[in-house]
């Protein structure tokens, strides 16, 4: 069993707090803080749809060496604490950004806030909401859409409780069989653990919540704050032409291509950050 230190450098130090983001839901924020930083500059990270810790084994503790991070494990996680009327649509995971960023009290351009997939979509969607701009964004593999099949909602709303973990294993095998890229033995390994841990019905209600989502394109040209949005052209869980678009629309952003998902999860793409946000710093 991992441990968070497994997640964090030898001089880093965990702490985990519950954020109440409002309407009766707390999600877990696992704050990493380093003994020597090399900035001031503080990352609130938003990982993806059911993302798992363990799926940044490699990318985590090379970032959390040399600047303060805060995870944030959006609500649809397993760890997220809700009730019966809890919603788990992008405006609410948006919301619950604003809500944590207030409450770890960062502060205008002395923050960086950088996601992956579901998490840099909600990103896109928090920014015009935030009252404190963050200096830069880092959007991993961001998604448009999330291209779930048109029968997805009448399965999952028709299938009886019990019978729910055989459509999760279905999902496992569709996924496996026709998106992710079958070079990537890494990718293939850390999307089955994720599905695995996963919460079977926060898995179907968020589901249903982001089905049928369109990112809208027009804001984008409005976001005037630098960004580093990185792709993988060997990915095909991720809509790699679409990903292009949204570096294309917003004004102050550079595209970097990791070639495979993996990577993107690598200490290759925890040094692009870095260097990034260091450089952010430094103007």
């Amino acid at each position: 069993m991992d441990t968070l230190q497994t997640f964090a450098s030898e001089n880093t130090v965990t702490d985990i707090n519950y954020v109440n983001v409002g309407n009766g839901v707390s999600v877990r924020c696992i704050n990493f803080v380093p003994q020597y930083p090399l900035s001031t500059t503080k990352i609130l990270f938003i990982p993806g749809w059911i993302s798992q810790l363990g799926s940044w084994r490699y990318f985590l503790p090379k970032v959390t060496e040399k600047l303060n991070l805060i995870y944030m494990e959006t609500r649809e996680k397993s760890s997220s604490r809700i009730n019966s009327s809890t919603t788990f649509s992008i405006n609410d995971i948006s919301n619950d950004i604003v809500n944590v960023i207030n409450h770890f009290d960062l502060r205008e351009n002395e923050y960086v806030l950088a996601g992956s997939s579901l998490g840099a979509t909600s990103i896109l969607e928090a920014v015009p909401k935030l009252s404190k701009k963050p200096l830069g964004l880092v959007l991993i593999l961001p998604n448009s859409d999330f291209g779930l099949p048109k029968y997805a909602p009448m399965i999952l709303k028709l299938t009886p409780v019990p019978l729910l973990p055989i459509v999760r294993e279905l999902i496992k095998w569709a996924m496996l069989k026709f998106r992710v890229n079958p070079d990537d033995y890494e990718h293939q390994q850390r999307f089955m653990e994720s599905m695995d841990a996963s919460n079977i019905l926060k898995l179907r209600d968020s589901t249903l919540a982001v089905y049928g989502y369109k990112l809208d394109f027009s804001v984008l040209n409005q976001i005037k704050i630098p960004c580093l949005v990185i792709g993988a052209t060997k990915d095909g869980e991720h809509n790699q032409e679409e990903i292009r678009k949204i570096a294309n629309n917003l004004p102050l952003s550079v595209y970097l291509d990791l070639i495979t998902f993996t990577a993107t999860h690598s200490t290759k793409a925890a040094q692009a950050l870095l260097s990034y946000i260091i450089e952010l710093s430094s103007r």
